[in-house]
């Protein structure tokens, strides 16, 4: 982690090219975390990474595993970019039904954002032909307290809604959702 963290920082070329090829590995879930979470940690860091965008399609295709802990934290590394940067790679990559569910399902992940396009992509991807895919997006939904719907109908309203609210109004609910389950989960 402290070598992903060296490499991340350093602005020779090659030294990038080591963490994005590693990226790229597919039987090497140890390195691929590490370079996760040294991208993590960087959105704490005072110091910019340069060109940070080499970064967008290798941490995407991270999603290709059946390793949970990697998906996870490549999820969590895409939140150093913002939505406008990586939604529309990521939103293809969850509705194409050619890509393998498991796939889509760990994009998912990555859409657990406060970004109101994420949420509109998770209400779509309620309907979903695939049962898992559509359970994920549910489920990820109501971890942020947006509510799901019970049918096509509902949710088009509910994203009708929440474009006529506007981003701020969005924002603002959606701390508040997250403040009342922290007291519940306190409470409990």
């Amino acid at each position: 982690s402290r070598t992903a963290n060296v490499l991340l920082y350093n602005d020779n070329p090659q030294a990038r090219q080591v963490l994005l090829d590693i990226l790229d590995l597919t039987n090497n879930s140890a390195a691929r975390m590490a370079i996760c979470r040294a991208l993590i940690q960087s959105r704490s860091s005072k110091v910019p990474i340069s060109n940070v965008e080499d970064f967008i399609e290798p941490l995407i295709g991270v999603f290709n595993t059946e390793n949970d802990d990697e998906a996870r934290l490549a999820a969590e590394a895409t939140l150093i970019f913002r939505y406008d940067k990586i939604g529309r790679l990521l939103e293809n990559l969850v509705i194409d039904t050619e890509k393998p569910v498991k796939t889509r399902i760990n994009a998912i992940g990555a859409l657990y954002r406060p970004d109101m396009n994420a949420v509109i992509m998770l209400i779509r991807l309620v309907d979903d032909p695939d049962e898992q895919v559509a359970a994920k997006a549910g489920n990820t939904l109501r971890s942020l307290g947006i509510p799901v719907g019970t049918n096509h109908s509902e949710r088009e309203k509910i994203i009708t809604d929440l474009l006529s609210k506007g981003i701020d109004t969005f924002l603002r609910e959606l701390l508040i959702n997250q403040e009342a389950q922290m007291h519940s989960i306190r409470n409990e």
